[in-house]
């Protein structure tokens, strides 16, 4: 990762130069404010765009070896904060405050040397405080949780929880499961801030997909609810995580995308067009793959990754024609993706357009998947 830092702020020390200034001015990904600090643009999808095309703007110092250091704010360019905080050579210690992008606390607390401690307060949208996290560096303990209704459900570290769990990436697209962009939907009970008894992943009718069972805060055993036995050996823990992520973590990838390349570019009423498409496409894809693995089908799924890349025209009222498969792999998908494709309005800004899956397979009816669009023949 820091490599990735330095690299990208290499080009920043490049761009500065007086000789390479011509070549620069049309693609800003910073501006320098003084000294060693610097505004820094990001879209969306946290990924460090030019200034041309950004959402989030963040303001912080650098340390010769790339890494973020002092107090910091990010501000959409609507200028609601987004977060703040404060780094040290890199690692995020001190207080800080994560926001929703309408301008609500998601939630705030104390880190040291990267790691969460002391205690961590998580809001709903509306302000209403959701839960109540008491971290140190070998235990993350449930104080308090209230329901969308206001009812306390947790109250000092004991009682019944169904709410959000951090992500779980195999069980994210699965139709019948609840998630959303901060975590995926559990159940159990707690006990001096711990997870005891079966906890489950529910389906839409509140049913167990999944399970596990704790003793004491520790798993015992772990199981999908289709399977006859409970697992034992070599389970891993995937419903205690109760401290849910935030964008932090991917704005500390340092990855980047130019303004052609972002999802914004392609659509001509964004978010609208680019919500819908997704929407419509995932479930569909939903539904071809839960019934594939359910049948000799599976065996088109080969564990890890997998790509599918689509390449199409587009004509002067934004419409795709002429859509093509690129990849050997992905032929199951290709008619869903058509008639989604064709059902959208694209930015006649680019005639030639690529559009790529990658979904990931870990056996069973565990998977991800994730697409984007682009002016290149690659999978990102």
């Amino acid at each position: 990762m820091r490599l990735l830092r330095v690299l990208f702020f290499c080009t920043i020390a490049i761009a500065l130069c007086p000789e390479k200034l011509a070549a620069q001015t049309s693609i800003v990904y910073y501006e320098l404010i003084q000294d060693d600090s610097v505004a820094l643009y990001f879209n969306k999808d946290y990924m460090f765009t030019e200034k041309d095309c950004y959402d989030y703007v963040r303001r912080i110092r650098v340390t010769d070896n790339g890494d973020f250091n002092g107090y910091f704010e990010d501000h959409g360019v609507d200028n609601k904060l987004l977060g703040r905080g404060v780094y040290q050579a890199g690692l995020k210690h001190g207080y800080f405050e994560v926001y929703y992008p309408h301008g609500v606390i998601f939630c705030r607390g104390y880190y040291e040397n990267n790691k969460p401690v002391g205690n961590w307060e998580y809001y709903y949208p509306n302000g209403l405080l959701e839960r109540i996290l008491s971290a140190t560096d070998s235990t993350m303990l449930m104080v308090r949780f209230v329901d969308p209704n206001g009812n306390v459900q947790v109250d000092n570290g004991k009682g019944s929880f169904y709410g959000l769990v951090r992500g779980i990436p195999e069980f994210e697209n699965l139709p019948m499961i609840t998630s959303n962009d901060n975590g995926i939907m559990a159940a159990g009970e707690i006990v001096d801030g711990k997870p005891v008894g079966k906890w489950i992943i529910p389906d839409r009718n509140k049913q167990a997909y999944y399970m596990e069972k704790y003793h004491e805060g520790k798993l015992v055993k772990t199981s999908n609810v289709s399977k006859r036995h409970m697992r034992t050996r070599g389970a891993i823990a995937r419903l205690n995580t109760f401290f849910l992520g935030n964008y932090l973590t991917s704005i500390e990838t340092f990855e980047r995308e130019s303004c052609s390349e972002s999802q914004q570019y392609f659509f001509n009423r964004y978010p609208s067009d680019l919500r819908e498409f997704s929407f419509d496409l995932r479930q569909k894809m939903n539904y071809i793959i839960n019934s594939d693995l359910k049948s000799a089908r599976k065996d088109y799924y080969q564990r890890g990754d997998n790509y599918m890349s689509l390449k199409f025209s587009v004509d002067n009222k934004g419409k795709p024609y002429d859509i093509q498969l690129v990849t050997d792999w992905g032929l199951p998908f290709l008619k869903v993706a058509k008639n989604s494709l064709n059902k959208t309005v694209f930015s006649n800004n680019s005639k030639t357009m690529y559009f790529h899956l990658k979904l990931s397979y870990a056996g069973g009816y565990r998977y991800k998947y994730n697409f984007r669009f682009s002016k290149r023949d690659r999978a990102r």
